[in-house]
């Protein structure tokens, strides 16, 4: 294909866009410097409307979900104050609501305005540089966590030493300075932002011959797949040695019900409010291994395509689908509504309330006379 000279061009799936240096070419009103060659027949008008209309209609159920756990975080602040993975769950749901109040409107701007990005290559930029921080900060956190909770299953002395919340504070620091690094490095040549398909959101150009580019792309893909596999082996661990610990003191607890109940009525006041604490210390914990469980799972099966797209059209040189790129975002962007949904969905004081209700509604049913 013949392009006008001091035209530099980027890849962008269905569509090409061209950012002229020489303004040669001008297709917008307010004298952007945007020309567009569309190719025939990439329409994908369906599943830009469907997609369109879910941006929507989960910007308000995202952003209730994320807002619903930072109360839930702040009724539990007094607990929180004394465990690092509130903490860590606290830098996570703020981590999302604002990585969907960044990305959200610049995509959604995009498609009011007819698919063409408002704002041009500045935008794009900008865009590409939020998603990149955003696709590398909850990973990041989220794999914190699952390190959290193995210390503090596998290593219990050094983690009561060293883990206090003020280190959480300080490991998010940590982590958010790495990602401004990393996602600055295409300012300074080192991988590129691009427009994607369909022309409403910008990222990392995965589909370049340039092969310091390419560099880019597979350390980002291999980064989160590595995360991944840090998550899931770090509750595999967790799951594993709780599972064996239970069924050590059920294998060898000789305690009958009667002792326990005389222990119980020897004990004094504050011994019954150490024993009622540790109970509740070990729920706690459990809840906690069952929300880590969930939050690494949802992450996986989210996660997990993109990067493994993004590593596939490197390696074949963009052979690859665009659709798929495009249903593979979205279900990433998709891990932002579902972590602290999760959080507050899975909390044990919820569980007991709605199987307090399931038992009423049996028992109602139950005494109701059928007609």
């Amino acid at each position: 294909m013949h392009l006008p000279p001091g035209i530099e061009w980027s890849y962008e799936d269905a569509t090409m866009m061209y950012w002229s240096r020489d303004n040669v070419t001008n297709n917008s009103s307010n004298g952007s410097d945007i020309t567009t060659l569309t190719l025939t027949g990439a329409t994908i008008a369906s599943p830009i409307i469907m997609f369109l209309s879910v941006s929507f209609l989960l910007l308000p159920f995202l952003q209730i979900g994320n807002l619903l756990a930072l109360v839930v975080l702040h009724r539990t602040r007094m607990e929180s104050q004394r465990m690092m993975f509130h903490s860590l769950v606290a830098g996570l749901v703020w981590n999302d609501l604002t990585g969907i109040v960044l990305t959200s409107p610049v995509t959604i701007a995009s498609y009011i305005n007819g698919l063409q990005m408002p704002g041009g290559e500045h935008l794009c930029r900008f865009n590409g540089f939020i998603m990149i921080c955003f696709g590398l900060s909850t990973p990041l956190i989220v794999s914190a966590m699952a390190i959290e909770r193995f210390l503090f299953v596998k290593y219990t002395f050094f983690y009561t030493k060293h883990c206090a919340p003020g280190v959480a504070r300080l490991v998010i620091i940590a982590i958010w300075a790495f990602v401004l690094f990393f996602g600055l490095l295409p300012m300074f040549g080192f991988g590129n932002y691009v427009l994607q398909y369909p022309r409403t959101w910008c990222f990392l150009d995965f589909r370049t011959h340039n092969p310091v580019h390419a560099a880019y792309g597979y350390m980002y893909s291999s980064l989160n797949l590595l995360l991944v596999v840090v998550m899931v082996m770090c509750n595999l661990v967790v799951v594993l040695t709780l599972a064996r610990v239970r069924g050590y003191r059920r294998k060898h607890s000789n305690t009958s019900v009667n002792s326990v109940m005389m222990a119980d009525a020897m004990m004094d006041d504050s011994q019954k409010q150490q024993a009622v604490r540790r109970r509740k210390q070990k729920d706690i914990e459990l809840q906690m291994i069952v929300v880590m469980c969930a939050i690494t799972t949802i992450f996986a099966v989210c996660w997990a395509p993109l990067m493994i797209h993004i590593s596939l059209t490197l390696a074949t040189e963009g052979k690859t689908l665009d659709v798929l790129g495009l249903v593979a975002v979205r279900l990433a962007s998709l891990n932002q509504t579902l972590n602290p949904w999760l959080y507050v969905i899975l909390r044990r004081a919820l569980i007991v309330r709605v199987q307090r209700y399931c038992c009423r509604w049996r028992r109602w049913l139950r005494t109701t006379p059928r007609l």
